[in-house]
């Protein structure tokens, strides 16, 4: 995982496509999740949200904001999942 977010991070830093960087932090997000690293997941989340926030794109903010919310229900966290959950939408 590590390897493949390096060399997707290089890429992006090369090249750079605000959507195409963004989908890849909160896909890998999601990712660790499904591994149980949920700290690294929430980073990963959170990552991506403040890249769509910075840029303003509100579409990029809801996938970033829904994947984050998707982690934190998988942790266990309804609280904070209902909070992302609204950002998303």
């Amino acid at each position: 995982m590590v390897a493949t977010m390096s060399a997707c991070s290089s890429t992006m830093e090369q090249s750079f496509h605000l959507r195409h960087y963004v989908r890849t932090l909160y896909l890998a997000s999601l990712v660790c999740a499904d591994l149980g690293r949920w700290d690294e997941a929430e980073e990963l989340g959170q990552q991506a949200l403040r890249t769509a926030q910075d840029y303003s794109d509100n579409s990029q903010v809801s996938g970033a904001a829904g994947a984050i919310s998707a982690v934190l229900t998988y942790k266990r966290d309804f609280n904070r999942a209902i909070k992302y959950g609204e950002l998303a939408v």
